[in-house]
């Protein structure tokens, strides 16, 4: 069962003070999932856990055919000198499928 958090997109952003959210969807796509998916925004990229990142939102493991629709709550992301990327990642253990993911992910200078 896959249980590595997969990046669905990313968001680059010069020095500033931006607030940084996001939204992911699951296609159960024929999938049978063993517990819920997680999406989250986090500045770390690779397969790391989303528990380990910001605001993470639980996105319920219908039954399939359905889909679930998670959004990550705003963090604030203060940058001084440099430039950084910002993931969108999900996480999920499932047989099956696979499940389809998508998601978006914005951010707004702040100040």
């Amino acid at each position: 069962m896959p249980q590595a958090a997969a990046t669905i997109t990313t968001v680059a952003l010069g020095p500033g003070v931006w607030d940084v959210f996001g939204m992911g969807k699951l296609y159960h796509n024929g999938a049978t999932f063993s517990q819920f998916a997680e999406v989250a925004v986090s500045n770390a990229s690779g397969s790391s856990d989303v528990n380990a990142h910001y605001n993470v939102a639980t996105l319920p493991a219908l039954a399939s055919p359905q889909q679930s629709t998670g959004t990550v709550p705003c963090i604030r992301a203060v940058l001084s000198a440099a430039s950084s990327t910002y993931y969108l990642k999900m996480l999920t253990v499932f047989t099956g499928g696979p499940p389809q993911i998508f998601g978006s992910i914005y951010a707004r200078r702040y100040g």
